[in-house]
């Protein structure tokens, strides 16, 4: 039997498969970003269905079994957090990016707390999608003389710009700019 690991997680990004099955890319607390699979989610009798789709947020109970990661039970947390069309289009970016640049199974709990908190706050500016997009690019390695985590005002837009130089020096974005 497979041992089960219980963590708090982020949806980025979720597929259909077969006939019933979906597949999540998810970021988690104590594994980093894992690709998982729920299967019979998509049955109207499933558990899971509602709770997986509802929110982008979760705590999850995961086993790595022979053929992956697969997710056994989902309970959902902080239910009165507002989600708006605006809100998850900007938050959207900070996905897209950790998705492409992140390693993948590479635990990094302060990295994880940063992006939950900024998904928890009830309304994003774009200061904040350009401070939690370059600690990304920090911890990915693309800004390594970045230390501190909240920059003034005043040198938000060097660091917008910052930021845009490490997007074009990993070429992994030729087209997401900030």
């Amino acid at each position: 039997m497979y041992p089960k690991y219980q963590t708090l997680s982020l949806i980025l990004h979720s597929y259909n498969i077969k006939e019933a099955d979906k597949a999540f890319v998810l970021f988690t607390k104590h594994f980093g970003i894992i690709h998982a699979r729920a299967a019979g989610l998509r049955k109207e009798t499933s558990k899971l269905r509602y709770v997986l789709s509802a929110r982008p947020f979760c705590e999850i109970v995961v086993l790595r079994g022979k053929a992956g990661w697969r997710i056994t039970e989902v309970k959902e947390f902080a239910q009165n957090t507002e989600f708006s069309y605006d809100k998850l289009s900007k938050i959207g970016k900070v996905f897209k990016l950790l998705v492409r640049i992140m390693p993948k199974e590479e635990a990094n709990a302060d990295l994880f707390d940063d992006v939950l908190c900024l998904v928890m706050q009830n309304h994003v500016t774009d200061a904040d999608i350009i401070k939690i997009s370059a600690q990304i690019m920090r911890h990915a390695g693309y800004m390594p003389h970045l230390r501190d985590k909240n920059p003034a005002q005043e040198n938000m837009e060097l660091l917008k710009k910052e930021l845009n130089e490490a997007l074009v020096a990993s070429q992994l974005f030729p087209k997401i700019r900030f």
